[in-house]
């Protein structure tokens, strides 16, 4: 929210609307382009992007563990 904020109150209309309609890929996109608009928030948005980092390639490992194995014989 305080991304989106800024994005708006800056004029940055398009960073705007997409972290309003896909905050999850297009806020740390935005934290990493312009990083002095609003510290606390980018660094808000970075740490927690750190942090989810292992459950998502977990989820990633497993999705592909799902795809490659055989399957069970009928």
């Amino acid at each position: 929210l305080s991304l989106m904020l800024t994005a708006f109150g800056q004029r940055r209309w398009l960073w705007g609307f997409a972290i309003l309609l896909l905050p999850v890929p297009a806020s740390p996109c935005f934290a990493l382009r312009h990083p002095t608009l609003n510290p606390w928030a980018n660094r808000l948005v970075l740490w927690g992007l750190l942090l989810s980092l292992p459950i998502l390639v977990l989820t990633g490992w497993w999705g592909w563990l799902a795809l490659t194995q055989a399957a069970p014989a009928a």
